[in-house]
């Protein structure tokens, strides 16, 4: 039971991360909106990366090519730690304090990161977790 409680909770955090990310996207780009669409240009930006910084200039998030290539969004700590990956390979990882100790990962990836992460299809929490990996589960899954 406890182990389907953090599940939950993991995907209930991710959940909470994503829709803030995009309410605060909406509400500036309604707030503010680009000069390019008042001036009727194109409403297309290209980069290769976007960063998200505080008041200090600290990065706080990173969208941009991962490792692999694949279109990869970061998010850190207000200490500039590495804390959560979303990968364009099919992967959604957490790490520990220290920004590389992978504690949870999930998602589809069948080959194993060139940052190191391990495949998955499916949970895998940490080493320290009550359940290494669920996968190929369907209906109800109990502990």
């Amino acid at each position: 039971m406890r182990t389907r409680d953090f599940v939950q909770r993991s995907l209930l955090l991710f959940g909470v991360v994503a829709l803030s990310v995009v309410t605060a996207l909406t509400v500036e780009r309604l707030l503010d909106p680009p000069s390019a669409a008042a001036q009727g240009q194109p409403q297309v930006v290209r980069a290769s990366a976007f960063e998200l910084v505080d008041d200090n200039g600290a990065v706080l998030a990173r969208l941009g090519a991962g490792p692999a290539g694949n279109g990869n969004l970061a998010l850190f700590d207000t200490q500039g730690v590495r804390r959560t990956v979303v990968a364009g390979n099919g992967g959604f990882s957490s790490f520990d304090r220290d920004g590389t100790t992978l504690r949870y990962q999930a998602g589809y990836v069948l080959e194993r990161g060139l940052s190191g992460t391990p495949p998955v299809n499916g949970v895998s929490l940490a080493p320290d977790g009550a359940v290494g990996v669920l996968s190929g589960c369907t209906g109800t899954v109990t502990c």
